[in-house]
């Protein structure tokens, strides 16, 4: 085998391991674990309409889970499981009718109108609810 050619083997064989690397980190720092998402359907479960939304705060905090993250601001509260590679992570927001719950609507990151593809439980939108989907200004 000629020099040059030995030289552009292994380049590209050290190229090759290096993406191989980089594809690897990026894939176990973004898993695709399936523990968050049972924990949001237990926390789902736990979580009838109506409840209002200091018995909503509480029953998340009293579910200590280890990989679910509630965020809040004004207008409504959201739980999310841990990013995962392809915005394939679940993103529940909680509406709010004054002080009781009237919908959960699961979503993905990447637009609030679509829901998951993969198993996500089923919105829960109360019958007196009329408020479209998203609005959430």
């Amino acid at each position: 085998m000629k020099p040059k050619t030995l030289e552009s083997l292994l380049a590209a064989l050290v190229i090759f391991a290096a993406l191989g690397y980089v594809w690897s980190s990026i894939y176990t720092y973004f898993p695709n674990n399936p523990a968050p998402r049972a924990e949001m359907r237990h926390f789902i479960a736990r979580v009838p309409l109506n409840t209002t939304k200091n018995q909503f705060d509480k029953r998340f905090t009293d579910g200590k889970y280890q990989y679910l993250e509630l965020k809040q601001n004004s207008n409504y509260c959201s739980v999310h499981t841990p990013i995962e590679f392809g915005a394939k992570n679940w993103l529940l927001y909680a509406e709010f009718d004054g002080d009781n719950l009237a919908a959960l609507r699961m979503r993905t990151p990447d637009d609030m109108r679509f829901r998951p593809r993969d198993n996500a439980p089923a919105d829960k939108v109360a019958s007196s609810w009329k408020k479209p989907f998203p609005d959430f200004k």
